[in-house]
């Protein structure tokens, strides 16, 4: 992997991915650095593009049923800038759609949405757009659903496990003591209980999701509530498990060069356990993982193609050698370096339409 950051930096971007909770002086000192030193490296780093913070919504103690991937292979009668530019007026309008990603022969979008009927209408519409256009060859976009009720997410964009590796890390020497940073993101998608909000807590809850950066004074000044307001709601809302505030790196800025998709559907009468699961298919490249008992769908990262073709290898490898898997198996390579990056994990529409929308009817 090419080099473009210190080992400084290296080290302060891996503590700021792993535990986005921790103030800069607690981290420095994990890190075993000074808290100047550490804060003036952040600010490089955060002014660079090298990482930015979203808030992930649980929207399935909100009124959710599901996750959902869809992916679409296309022939080139379209140039990938035409269909762009379609699709984002057509099927990226649609606020249940909060990560779309696309290049000159394929594409595939996370959509996260109240019911199956949500994702109908996205499905009948991108094929439709995608039929009138002449993308379509023989195959029809391919849409996996994953209701929470009965999928596993092992993993939701967590990349602290890819930046140990690739930087030469050892995880081990960033242990803290028990706080809200030991939480995983991932684990958080397993509670489905249902949480009710005020008309108050739900305008504050979205403007949280909408504007992750900003802070609380900063979200007084367009909101008719208080700082303290918003300060405690926020905490309240860290506390149910309601949101998680996470850092996303830029990996086209750290050199990774492909970002590939992964869709398993297993053998029927030998499905693989979670813990195979977790323990052969899931490794260090994994940033996205979604389960349910016979498919699963999964987003790597790799420095390079060779690294990409050879990891690949093993997963199928462990997976025919124990007859874990049938002949269906979709493999798609995406050049991170040209790839186009349509909706960035915009949480926002999605958490606008569930939880502000219902404030609206209320009303």
């Amino acid at each position: 992997m090419r080099k473009t950051l210190s080992d400084r930096e290296r080290s302060a971007l891996y503590g700021l991915i792993r535990f986005p909770h921790s103030p800069d002086k607690e981290l420095a000192t994990r890190i075993g650095m000074k808290t100047s030193t550490f804060s003036s490296i952040k600010q490089r780093l955060k002014e660079a593009g090298y990482y930015k913070t979203i808030r992930v919504p649980m929207l399935q103690r909100l009124g959710a049923e599901l996750l959902c991937v869809i992916y679409t292979h296309f022939n080139q009668a379209v140039p990938l800038e035409a269909r762009v530019k379609k699709t984002t007026g057509t099927i990226e309008v649609f606020e249940e759609i909060f990560h779309s990603v696309g290049d000159t022969f394929r594409g595939f979008s996370m959509s996260m949405a109240k019911n199956y009927a949500d994702i109908t209408q996205i499905e009948d519409k991108r094929i439709e757009t995608f039929g009138l256009m002449g993308l379509l060859e023989e195959e029809y976009p391919t849409t996996v659903p994953f209701p929470f009720r009965t999928s596993r997410i092992d993993r939701f964009l967590d990349y602290a496990p890819l930046l140990s590796s690739n930087f030469d890390i050892d995880h081990k020497d960033y242990e803290i003591d028990t706080d809200i940073d030991t939480d995983s993101l991932n684990d958080a998608f397993n509670d489905i209980s249902q949480v009710e909000l005020s008309k108050t807590e739900k305008m504050v809850f979205c403007a949280l999701i909408e504007y992750p950066e900003l802070s609380d004074k900063a979200l007084e000044d367009i909101m008719p509530v208080s700082r303290h307001t918003i300060s405690n709601q926020r905490r309240k809302f860290e506390s149910l498990g309601l949101m998680r505030a996470i850092r996303i790196p830029n990996l086209k800025l750290l050199d990774f060069d492909v970002l590939a998709i992964h869709h398993i559907r297993y053998n029927p009468s030998n499905p693989p356990t979670p813990d195979q699961i977790q323990g052969h298919i899931m490794d260090d490249s994994t940033i996205v993982l979604f389960s349910r008992r016979f498919e699963s769908f999964m987003i790597s990262a790799y420095p390079d193609y060779e690294t990409a073709k050879r990891e690949g290898a093993k997963k199928i490898q462990y997976l025919k050698s124990n007859d874990l898997m049938t002949d269906r198996i979709t493999i798609d390579e995406f050049s991170i370096q040209s790839m186009i990056i349509i909706k960035d994990m915009a949480f926002g529409p999605i958490s606008r339409k569930m939880v502000c929308q219902t404030m609206n009817d209320e009303n």
